[in-house]
């Protein structure tokens, strides 16, 4: 929540060089948005136990154990996917599409994978989830990355295509071909 409202705070600032850090910002809480709202709907599906209650990793029980045992509000079958992976890999994946230096890259996925293995050494998830939480924010986040960055890019190369054309069209046209 805290991140939140320290990346709402920069829209406060109404200059036009942060219009491209305000729309990594978007691209930060949408996917932050995406990720959470995945993560609650698997989490209800699944309905897997954790580690601490089971020693079967393979034991997922669904929907209609929870409506029927009430055990919603317990937590203690809500194991798959990570909710703490899934959103600290979603900020680590489109974060890393945006910067391009590794120097900044390697300690967030250095601070990604201790997340991971942080929940496996607490008895809180299996490594299945925590691996599956990377996957999925992965995907979420390279939908939300394309959907608000490649389509500036795709207009810029429709333009370059369109200026090469005028210029191959002004030569032909003076060289009398």
């Amino acid at each position: 929540m805290l991140l939140i409202v320290v990346l709402l705070s920069f829209f406060l600032i109404n200059k036009k060089k942060y219009s491209h850090l305000k729309k990594c910002i978007l691209a930060i809480i949408f996917t932050l948005l995406f990720t959470q709202i995945t993560v609650n709907l698997m989490k209800i599906l699944f309905a897997r136990a954790r580690p601490s209650i089971t020693v079967n990793p393979e034991r997922f029980y669904g929907i209609m154990t929870l409506i029927k045992n009430s055990s919603f509000r317990k937590g203690s079958y809500t194991s798959f996917p990570s909710g703490h992976t899934i959103t600290a890999w979603g900020t680590i994946w489109i974060l890393s599409f945006y910067i391009k230096s590794r120097f900044i890259k390697i300690p967030l996925f250095i601070l990604g994978i201790l997340v991971g293995i942080s929940r496996v050494y607490l008895v809180r998830h299996w490594i299945t989830d925590v691996i599956a939480s990377v996957i999925i924010s992965y995907f979420i986040a390279k939908f939300v990355y394309k959907k608000m960055f490649k389509n500036k890019e795709k207009i810029v190369k429709r333009n370059l295509i369109s200026y090469y054309k005028t210029i191959s069209v002004k030569i032909f046209r003076r060289n009398g071909i």
